[in-house]
């Protein structure tokens, strides 16, 4: 049987009538599980659908279809070794290495490799699957050694039908994933691409590239078989290799082009939709992202990139859409908006089931002061690094160091603290909801008095004389008296400067005495 692997780019049940991009390679993938017939078959629909569900962060269902594949790489191994089927016994070992790789098996993984390569050190597959499982195990040295030797051994065996020139150039393309890792910029690896594209592109392939127009293949796959699945892989990866490299460069106008190249063959790819929403500015920006994560919006670096751009988006995003839904969550979070953008989550989390609405779930928690909460779902996202470490940097910008806030309350002893930030009343919150900081900050509070805007609720009643309020927001976080509380007069619900001290928390609402509302 003749799988190769194609080197990520990377790093639930569907909602009604929603598709994202990776639906269709899901569906094919599962088609393809259930017709199969041998355990590398298995192994094959198994490891692309663990892809793909990673790529959507659906992690847990990611980690199934891996441990499904070593169960079918095991079986294959066990039955050729039965039967003294050497050369199948190391590939279907090797294939057990890589996906406990993906499971992050570290050593289990490297010392079964080492033991395909005693039975496989002369075949050029083995060593491409050897480097692609050194990437999945970080080490990045290692894989690039392979890689190299991958190409060396299909160079010297001459490959000139297009079935072995197009396992050639996947060797190369792995060997360019190894390169770039090290150096982003590499000329290197843009030689390789612009080679291995133009090669793609000649008469040598015109008969796969006819096959592929006829039969309208278009699905991107890491383990492919068939030509056609490997021509297109090859060719969409490739090209948003080449396109990351110039962007990487700072060469916007030819990474705009890669990109849109990589359009012509799939309309919906989301790393290119992605790269363009980076690479523009003003509607054209607002609207390639809302195509990316159309595409795929849990992909973590898309998120991660609107996260820093969404400041300077003017209009929420609109749309009960999937895509939609987390582009609005992110978008409230950054005008402080932390309980609108805990429904547009739920909305979301009611049909999806992702480690990036579990993230962006803990974003909301920090925002709103629930410390145990967010440190919670932190820990839960250990297989997505990028996360975690956005959700670090959270955690220091909203609750900041402790003693800050101790510091603040002690220097204003006795006097009043002027319209008190956002930030401010959120790691107040947080600090009120930690046990471990509550005993120190409540004595220092009550020698404290505080001036804000804040805007009420409807009032609980109100008469010519008397105006009973209870609760409202003061820079977007939310507030209640511990009673009901009359002022004289008419108040009208709206915007009024408050004078009020700090008397607890419950949950993400602070709880207020208040003195009196000024002119």
């Amino acid at each position: 049987m003749r799988f190769l692997l194609i080197s990520l780019l990377l790093a639930t049940p569907l909602a009604a009538q929603e598709r994202i991009s990776s639906d269709f390679e899901i569906a094919t993938a599962t088609r393809r599980l259930n017709a199969a017939t041998s355990p590398l078959q298995r192994v094959a629909a198994h490891m692309n659908l663990g892809d793909l569900r990673a790529s959507r962060l659906e992690i847990d269902l990611s980690r199934d279809h891996y441990e499904a594949a070593v169960e079918a790489a095991t079986e294959a191994s066990v039955k050729a070794r039965k039967s003294s089927a050497f050369d199948s016994y190391a590939e279907a070992v090797a294939w057990t290495g890589f996906a406990l790789a993906k499971l992050g098996r570290v050593e289990d993984s490297f010392l079964t490799m080492e033991e395909a390569l005693r039975y496989h050190a002369a075949v050029p597959r083995a060593w491409n699957l050897y480097a692609s499982t050194m990437t999945a195990l970080a080490l990045f040295p290692k894989a690039e050694s392979a890689a190299r030797r991958a190409v060396a051994l299909s160079k010297a065996r001459n490959p000139n039908t297009p079935e072995d020139l197009l396992d050639l150039h996947i060797y190369q393309y792995n060997l360019v994933s190894a390169i770039l890792r090290n150096d982003p910029v590499s000329a290197e690896a843009e030689n390789l691409l612009l080679e291995l594209l133009d090669s793609l592109a000649g008469p040598r392939f015109e008969k796969i590239r006819r096959r592929v127009s006829e039969t309208e293949t278009f699905e991107v796959f890491s383990l492919v078989r068939a030509d056609e699945d490997a021509f297109v892989s090859l060719r969409n990866r490739a090209g948003l290799r080449l396109a990351r490299l110039y962007e990487n460069r700072g060469n916007a106008s030819a990474a705009r082009a890669a990109y849109r190249r990589a359009l012509e063959y799939r309309d919906d790819d989301p790393v290119a939709l992605a790269g363009l929403a980076r690479l523009s500015s003003g509607e054209d920006r607002f609207r390639w992202f809302a195509e990316s994560f159309a595409a795929n919006p849990f992909s973590p670096a898309l998120i991660l990139d609107y996260e820093e751009e969404v400041a300077t988006e003017d209009r929420e995003p609109e749309g009960e859409e999937i895509g939609s839904l987390v582009r609005r969550t992110i978008w409230l979070l950054e005008r402080g908006r932390p309980r609108d953008a805990a429904e547009a989550l739920a909305k979301a989390q009611a049909g999806w089931n992702s480690s990036a609405l579990d993230y962006l779930e803990a974003r909301i928690a920090i925002a709103e002061g629930r410390v145990d909460r967010a440190s919670e779902i932190r820990d839960r996202l250990d297989g997505v690094p990028d996360l975690q470490r956005s959700l670090a940097a959270a955690f220091e910008n909203v609750i900041g160091d402790r003693s800050a806030i101790t510091d603040l309350l002690t220097e204003n002893a006795g006097s009043v603290i002027e319209s008190p930030s956002a930030v401010m009343l959120r790691r107040l919150l947080a600090a009120l909801n930690d046990a471990s900081t509550i005993t120190t900050i409540r004595p220092l509070l009550d020698v404290v008095t505080f001036r804000s805007r804040a805007h009420f609720d409807e009032p609980a009643s109100i008469t010519q004389d008397a105006t009973v309020l209870s609760s409202g927001e003061i820079q977007g976080v939310p507030f209640r008296f511990s009673v009901p509380t009359a002022f004289r007069g008419r108040i009208a619900m709206g915007e009024h400067t408050l004078v009020y001290r700090v008397a607890g928390a419950a949950g993400t609402t602070l709880i207020i005495e208040p003195s009196r509302i000024d002119p």
